[in-house]
């Protein structure tokens, strides 16, 4: 009997969990399910039937446009399927379909089927693709989660250019022959001609259409969005921006708002950058007008409050949410010239691959607006970098060349420390300080001289340098350079270079110094890093030079150099060196230096007392060979 008692016990339960697991699928599919009443999907489409699209031509007032439905490409799990409409009317049928429309809604029978996302360039016919609704409120649903490529979350793997590289052409959807991606406005407010020649290859790449536009101000105070009035104001057929940077210059995506469902919003109906979990500012924009083109009509605009953030960038759409905007770096460039002093502020997006890029965006941008457009120049810099839990990070140095060069340069810190393989570096800011003159101001090493050639152990000896610069005007430079007084007979080198010229030379041979094992060691060797504008003085000698723990061992002993080579074919991706650094010194120069000659410098016993007794301690070593240069002994 309690036997049956318990089993009767366990009857309303086990009744219980099989209506539920028999409820839990079909409750789902109803969660799942699009509503019939607002959406109609593509299975009900029938050639022939009449649309209705929302988008803006002026201003913010959502306008209507007709379509009519010619038939539905279907689509698999990798590129979805794809409405066919043709656009009617004088409006379209003039203006074509425009980029900045990506995200249309298209109504049939006053349902939404989807957003208006693909056109044909040239087509004779106001040809148009539709990305279905279906699967842009799948990308709406999506869970938010931590954002690929923000400054907190983990290194790329494959470190992208820091700078725009040419591309053949944008992305194409491969649903039809020649249906392209409707081509998305990059408002570019603020953009020199220089600075638009530097990004036009990286926007090409992208698919994005460089477009006019006002900058938005970064010294304009914020107004704090007014929630209901961005609810009312980002509806079905809006117009809304996504940015990439604000302030003095200003680059800003267009495109329309497909559908909203309370703070959630989705658009473009097809990708940005289709980088998944994303964090980029969400802001409403004005259209200007619709520039018609028989090769790409386009939406210009302006960006305007910021009122949320995109969440979501798939390949169907981008999706997000009204409410908190995304921080982003702010970035300062004081730019002094041929006319005046200037200073530039920015915000740029905190992404680990595209904050370079619109890093060294804004100081071409600054430096052709102030520094002049000379074809040649010599530019001096100071970059400060600072980061919460590391201290400020300083770099200084001078280069010459075009102006736009500078961009390249002084982005390749910034995505050294943002995808560093060690531990996230979170930006807080960055401040820029340039100086520009006009010409090409360098320095060429073309002498140098060493005394004694020959000498004892813990002596000093002097080398002389002379230095041309481009006017052939030449100056002489010394350094006092010390043998190491436990340092073995033999040859020695003394290389004389620029700093970058050096690091050209040393880093095959000398890998473990410029190889970092922590985001500490990394900022250390960035703050100590070598500089073009200065000469450098550099004793090297033979044998095994190793590195560990951020800290170089060149003067080992004999028997360590042994063990160190045998331990070298166990582990061959160890920091070993086969040269050793023995001394550095370095003369400030101002401007650049070019050229690399080395001195031979031979180390042996003379006679002292002590002589015999050091001579049983050391062994000849062989000669040390740095650059291109075989025999320096008698220059």
């Amino acid at each position: 009997m309690p036997f049956l008692r318990r089993v009767c016990a366990r009857i309303p339960l086990v009744l219980a969990c099989a209506l539920l697991a028999a409820w839990a699928p079909r409750a789902r599919a109803e969660a799942d399910a699009l509503d019939p009443a607002k959406f109609i999907g593509v299975a009900e489409l029938k050639p022939g039937m009449k649309a209705v699209g929302k988008t803006v031509f002026t201003g913010r007032a959502i306008e209507s446009f007709e379509l009519e439905i010619v038939g539905v490409v279907p689509g698999g799990k990798a590129e979805g399927a794809m409405i066919l409409a043709r656009a009617l009317g004088p409006r379209l049928e003039h203006d074509g379909i425009a980029a900045g429309m990506s995200g249309s809604p298209i109504y049939v029978d006053g349902r939404l089927a989807g957003a208006l996302a693909f056109s044909w360039p040239f087509s004779r016919d106001a040809l148009c693709g539709i990305t279905p609704i279906e699967e842009m409120i799948d990308v709406m649903r999506q869970k938010d989660g931590p954002p690929t490529g923000d400054f907190a979350t983990g290194p790329i793997v494959t470190l992208p250019p820091p700078i725009p590289q040419p591309a053949p052409s944008p992305e194409r959807a491969p649903s039809a022959a020649g249906l392209e991606r409707l081509r998305t406005p990059l408002v570019a407010g603020g953009l020199t001609s220089e600075a638009r020649a530097w990004l036009e290859p990286w926007a090409n790449e992208h698919g994005f259409l460089l477009t006019a536009g006002g900058a938005s101000g970064a010294t304009t105070p914020k107004k704090k969005p007014d929630r209901a009035a961005a609810r009312a104001a980002l509806e079905p057929g809006a117009a809304f921006s996504v940015d990439l940077m604000r302030g003095d210059m200003n680059l800003s995506a267009i495109g329309t708002i497909t559908w909203r469902d309370g703070d959630r919003i989705v658009g473009f109906g097809h990708p940005f950058f289709q980088s998944g979990n994303v964090s980029y500012p969400l802001a409403l924009a004005d259209i200007t007008t619709i520039v018609a083109s028989d090769l790409n009509s386009f939406k210009m605009g302006v960006p305007a409050e910021q009122v949320g953030a995109i969440r979501q960038d798939r390949r169907a759409a981008v999706a997000g949410s009204i409410g908190d905007v995304p921080q982003m770096l702010p970035l300062t460039v004081n730019v002094s010239g041929l006319a005046g002093r200037e200073s530039y502020h920015y915000e740029v997006l905190r992404h680990r691959g595209l904050a370079p890029t619109l890093v060294g965006l804004g100081i071409v941008g600054a430096l052709s607006a102030r520094g002049g457009v000379a074809p040649e120049a010599t530019w001096r810099w100071r970059m400060r970098l600072v980061a919460p839990g590391s201290p400020p990070l300083v770099l200084e140095d001078a280069a010459t060349g075009t102006l736009t060069s500078a961009g390249t340069a002084l982005a390749q810190p910034l995505q050294l420390l943002l995808n560093n393989p060690f531990a996230a570096y979170l930006a807080d800011s960055m401040t820029v300080d340039l100086t520009v003159e006009a010409g090409l101001a360098r320095a060429q090493i073309v002498s140098a001289n060493i005394e004694p050639r020959v000498i004892e152990p813990g002596q000093v000896a002097k080398v002389t340098a002379e230095l041309r610069d481009y006017r052939g005007t030449s100056r002489f430079l010394t350094f006092d350079v010390p043998v190491p007084q436990a340092q073995p007979e033999g040859r020695l080198v003394v290389a004389l270079a620029g700093g970058s010229e050096l690091d050209r030379q040393e880093a095959p041979r000398l890998p473990g110094r410029f190889r970092a094992q922590s985001l500490p060691e990394l900022l250390r060797r960035l703050a100590e890093r070598r500089r073009d504008d200065r000469l450098y003085a550099v004793l090297y000698g033979p044998g095994v030079e190793a590195s560990f723990g951020g800290e170089a061992h060149p003067e080992l002993p004999l028997f360590a150099q042994r063990l160190l080579v045998s331990d070298r074919a166990n582990r061959p991706t160890a920091p070993f060196g086969n040269l050793a650094r023995l001394v550095e010194d370095q003369r400030p120069v101002g401007i650049p230096v070019d050229g690399l000659l080395t001195l031979a410098l031979d180390v042996k016993l003379l006679a002292s007392p002590n002589a015999t007794v050091r001579a049983g301690l050391r062994t000849a070593a062989p000669l040390v060979k740095i650059g291109n240069t075989d025999d320096e002994e008698d220059r």
